[in-house]
């Protein structure tokens, strides 16, 4: 039965692992083409993702802290939370 539950626990990781990873690449992708619609599109998907049901069942992280971790890692800096096209839909 661990085995299990490591192996759900693995997939788990590499869902958010991977959805880190497009968010981080989306997120570089719009600070240099702020009007890139895909891009944008993409962000909101992503962000729906971190702050959904589903995400919180994977982790105990909280989504909106990922997502504020990420940006910094891009950014270097504190300075927004979430791009401001992902605020607005």
């Amino acid at each position: 039965m661990a085995v299990h539950v490591r192996q759900w626990e693995n997939l788990a990781s590499a869902i958010i692992v991977k959805a880190a990873k497009d968010y981080r690449a989306a997120y570089k992708a719009q600070k240099r083409n702020p009007q890139n619609t895909r891009v944008n599109a993409e962000l909101r998907e992503l962000v729906r993702f971190f702050t959904s049901l589903w995400y919180s069942e994977l982790t105990d992280v909280d989504g909106e802290y990922l997502v504020k971790k990420l940006n910094e890692s891009v950014d270097g800096s504190r300075k927004e939370v979430m791009p401001r096209e992902v605020h607005t839909a």
